[in-house]
């Protein structure tokens, strides 16, 4: 298992917003290679067909290709790359809309590359994404990468994981504890599901001091 966080700094409350960000990532004990992939970025807000270059979303994007399929490590750094191109380009789309559409043009990155590569048949990766636009925080995730905002000394987590596990503790099948050490435990959705419907949107309020925290499990 590997690891990959963004840290996001909020800022003063007063614009331009100041976001920092910040990367930590390590291949883990069980695997030969890091499968981790991330990146952090600024994308234009337009209105009315205008570029305000005063006025920017920050994004911060962590996948973590899965290790049991073919090509883990191309599978998150293409999905990062895809979904960083499709936020780039210029529109007046809400940030939702334009974060879905980079998550779904990422997915066709994938399943293209797949078919004209056929050894990375099945490669897959999850991914989860933050848009930092005014005081507010914007998620969208598939898998069980996972977003955390850490406020006033606590973490309280942001995203549910799309995972066996985590549906059976919907369906109080498994207990929280039971779930640490389950042998399935991370059997889970990835980018290659998201046209069926398994992804999420998440939005918070941040402030000062606040921290959104990505991490790739």
């Amino acid at each position: 298992m590997t690891q990959s966080m963004y840290s996001l700094t909020h800022g003063a409350q007063a614009a331009p917003l100041a976001v920092a960000c910040g990367q930590a990532t390590h291949r883990g004990r069980q695997r030969h290679e890091n499968q981790d992939c991330a990146a952090c970025f600024e994308i234009p807000v337009e209105n009315a067909g205008l570029l305000l270059d005063w006025q920017r979303t920050t994004v911060a994007i962590v996948a973590d290709g899965m290790g049991g399929a073919p090509g883990g490590a191309r599978a998150s750094a293409l999905a990062v790359a895809a979904f960083q191109f499709a936020l780039l380009r210029r529109t007046d789309q809400p940030i939702t809309d334009r974060l879905e559409s980079a998550l779904q043009f990422a997915h066709r990155a994938l399943a293209e590359t797949a078919v004209h590569e056929p050894h990375l048949e099945g490669m897959r990766t999850t991914l989860v994404a933050a848009a930092v636009t005014g005081n507010q925080l914007y998620l969208i995730h598939a898998g069980d990468s996972r977003a955390y905002l850490v406020r006033n000394g606590s973490a309280y987590q942001l995203t549910v994981d799309h995972s066996w596990v985590q549906d059976a503790q919907d369906n109080n099948e498994l207990s929280a504890a039971d779930a640490r050490f389950y042998p399935y435990r991370f059997s889970v959705g990835n980018l290659e599901d998201c046209f069926s419907g398994l992804y999420d949107f998440t939005n918070a309020e941040i402030f000062r001091d606040d921290h959104a925290v990505l991490i790739g499990e």
